[in-house]
């Protein structure tokens, strides 16, 4: 009995030991809001006939509603092992917005000197790149994110490196296509390089992607390069950007874009935040759905987000958008998938959304 009693202590030691140097955490955004959209298509008989959509949106201010797990555990010598899971999901209806943990997966080694090293689905090095200088922090209902660092934003089979020296951060990333004799089909790569001093930052990326369409060893590549800079004061953020594309062509697609934005971010108080951007996709070439390349009229949005903080986790917003030559946030050419449209006979959208957002 007691040596039970001995083995059960030394096992408890052990196991407050091991807790204390580890630590897991669950967290998560639940946002949702009312949205009012105009010029959509309301009869697939009548491409031209138009009108308004009156819906309630998931994700409005955050990219989405989401719960994840992320913990670490002290390796010593500043080893670390970590890892995130992240789900998103649908309030309004519940279900999942993509498969299972499919916003991250992944698990690595971080060292204050070496870096750290991840494995498995996460961001490309494009979208590290360009998060400090997007207005909406890639999140937001009315800003053109796929437009800007592509529908892979996320990726699977993922080896990405990051490192800082200083004020400059290294990222680079290879997806692989785990298919047999198909290295390139569904295969990406890419890198990114930042330069922060805590009031300046310019933003560097690439990012190659080779979509898989088939198991004979086609995809189509999305190719894009891009550079991010702001300037941030105590109460006002400034952000800037441009973005090379080159798409393969593909229905749905702009296949050679150059794409510009602006942005401001003013704190009035600790509780009241104002954001403004301005959008501009100078198309060079574009594929319809029947195939045919065209030159259309250049894309344009602005955008503006009024947030009210009611605690330091919740808090009410109001966002309101307009495109021009295009459904909001480019999604005319932003493939099949896209989530907004418009009827043939217009070239613009509105679109106007009320919401509420809690973290935990």
């Amino acid at each position: 009995m007691k040596r039970q009693m001995l083995a059960g202590l030394v096992a408890g030691a052990f196991a407050v030991c091991g807790h204390a140097e580890s630590s897991v955490t669950l967290y998560g955004i639940l946002d949702t809001a009312i949205e009012f959209t105009n010029h959509w298509p309301t009869n697939p008989d009548q491409p031209s006939a138009s009108g308004n959509r009156w819906s309630m949106a998931d994700g409005a201010r955050s990219g989405g509603s989401r719960w994840g797990l992320t913990g670490n555990e002290d390796l010593g010598g500043g080893l670390k092992a970590e890892f995130q899971l992240e789900s998103g999901f649908l309030v309004p209806n519940g279900a999942l917005m993509q498969e299972f943990f499919g916003r991250s997966a992944w698990l690595g080694l971080t060292s204050p000197t070496a870096g750290t090293l991840r494995f498995g689905r996460q961001y490309t090095s494009l979208v590290d790149a360009l998060y400090p200088s997007s207005p909406t922090d890639l999140s937001g209902t009315y800003e053109p994110v796929v437009a800007e660092v592509g529908a892979n934003l996320w990726e699977s089979n993922v080896v990405k490196y990051k490192n800082a020296f200083g004020p400059v951060t290294l990222i680079g990333h290879y997806s692989f296509s785990n298919l047999a004799g198909q290295f390139s089909n569904g295969s990406g790569y890419g890198g990114a390089a930042s330069f922060d001093n805590g009031t300046f930052t310019v933003s560097v990326g690439y990012d190659n992607f080779h979509r898989s369409d088939g198991v004979d060893g086609s995809y189509t590549r999305f190719e894009k390069a891009a550079i991010g800079v702001t300037y941030s004061t105590a109460a006002l953020k400034l952000m800037g950007g441009y973005r090379y594309g080159k798409n393969d062509p593909l229905a749905g697609y702009a296949a050679r874009d150059d794409y510009f934005w602006v942005g401001a971010r003013y704190l009035f108080a600790v509780d009241k935040t104002l954001t403004v951007a301005y959008y501009y996709d100078r198309i060079r070439t574009a594929t319809g759905a029947n195939g045919e390349v065209t030159r259309p009229a250049s894309p344009q949005q602005v955008m503006a987000v009024g947030d009210y903080l009611l605690s330091k986790r919740t808090d009410l917003y109001l966002v309101v958008g307009y495109s021009r030559h295009s459904a909001l946030n480019f999604d005319s050419y932003n493939g099949t998938a896209a989530a907004y449209r418009t009827a043939s006979s217009d070239s613009s959208q509105t679109g106007v959304q009320i919401g509420m957002r809690h973290t935990f």
